[in-house]
């Protein structure tokens, strides 16, 4: 349930923070694009992890490297600088 309600909020936001920050012209080019990396990322996913459990030879170990990826990724948003300069 959440991971529905989480998907439908953030398909609202892409579509409005789209909106907002590149103006109505090219949104649908923008969109796509945007839809394309995560769209390609759940087509690919399955395959990638059948993959990663040969080579790492358990599932076990599989959770354990999406564990770690997910401690470094969210160590990397925490260190990225916030402050955004606006053009006036």
């Amino acid at each position: 349930m959440m991971l529905g309600a989480a998907n439908g909020m953030s398909t609202l936001a892409r579509a409005s923070s789209v909106a907002e920050i590149f103006g109505p012209r090219h949104y649908g080019a923008i969109s796509g694009a945007m839809a394309l990396g995560a769209n390609g990322a759940r087509a690919v996913g399955p395959v990638g992890a059948s993959l990663l459990v040969i080579a790492l030879g358990a599932y076990e170990r599989l959770f354990w490297a999406f564990a770690a990826a997910l401690v470094v990724v969210s160590l990397t948003v925490l260190a990225t600088p916030t402050e955004v300069k606006k053009e006036v």
